[in-house]
């Protein structure tokens, strides 16, 4: 999903630079320097933790609440308002993203 790929591409770009920090941490004087590296990667990887927490949860939230199938619905008259009815999905279709339901198109 594209949730997925996501959090791949993050964990990725962290992964490159913790890498590319703790180069910069090898044969260092211990000094103010080290410190705000030190600083920084700790704040770096609290936030790449709280951003797989927010994705974990994301997904556990949309498994327990699901999005709605459809954004509309549409009934018609059985003898006069079909014309209309999907002449109204045509008209609904070209400026809303979600599908839209016309009872005679579901007439399983």
């Amino acid at each position: 999903t594209m949730l997925a790929n996501f959090l791949d591409c993050c964990c990725s770009l962290a992964l490159i630079i913790v890498l590319t920090g703790g180069a910069m941490l090898v044969d260092i004087q211990e000094g103010e320097s080290h410190d705000v590296v030190q600083i920084f990667f700790i704040a770096f990887l609290t936030a790449l933790v709280t951003l797989i927490v927010i994705v974990f949860l994301l997904s556990i939230y949309r498994i327990f609440v699901p999005q709605k199938a459809f954004g509309a619905f549409l009934c018609h008259h059985k003898e006069g308002g079909s014309v209309l009815a999907r002449w109204i999905k045509l008209e609904l279709a070209d400026k809303v993203f979600d599908k839209i339901f016309l009872d005679s198109d579901m007439l399983d």
